[in-house]
């Protein structure tokens, strides 16, 4: 998928089982790809060189300098997900700070969501979009969802980079 590809605003919302969850089919892109999205998308298809995906080492946190609130870079752990680090703008969406903890410690519904996300780029090992739709205090927010599979330094183990940011406001 090239970046224009993803950046395309167009495409048809494909949901998962959890209805608040979009996600994107083989050729749509759920709603709008955040600019920030759109600009880590590029700087990861540029650090593929010729490979499925780019290594950990190749996305070091200077060249993520202007994402890193909005970032969490995760590995599998079982049948879950466990947060390695997390950007302080998650902390709200996670319930509080989310470094250490298994994606199954989150609140329910963005929990399951990005489970779900999770799992589609660990099974296709290529950038998952989605967008999703989340019930808060006294209001609903719209994010838009980028992750993107990493090779670490272990052949065999592979870490996902989530990019997360508010499309409404």
């Amino acid at each position: 998928m090239s970046s224009s590809e993803a950046g395309s605003a167009a495409g048809a919302f494909a949901p998962l089982a959890h209805g608040s969850l979009y996600i994107h089919g083989d050729d749509t892109v759920p709603g709008p790809l955040h600019p920030k999205l759109k600009a880590l998308l590029a700087a990861w298809q540029a650090r593929c060189c010729g490979r499925d995906m780019p290594r950990r080492d190749d996305l070091p946190a200077q060249k993520l300098r202007s994402w890193l609130g909005h970032l969490a870079l995760l590995e599998p752990a079982g049948a879950s997900f466990r947060f390695r680090i997390s950007g302080t703008d998650l902390i709200p969406r996670c319930g509080g700070e989310a470094t250490g903890k298994s994606v199954d410690e989150l609140p329910p519904e963005f929990g399951a969501s990005l489970s779900a996300i999770l799992r589609r780029a660990c099974a296709s090992r290529a950038p998952v979009l989605a967008a999703l739709i989340q019930r808060q205090e006294d209001s609903t927010a719209l994010y838009s969802e980028l992750v993107l599979p990493l090779q670490d330094r272990d052949p065999a183990h592979l870490l996902l980079l989530l990019g997360s940011y508010s499309l409404l406001g």
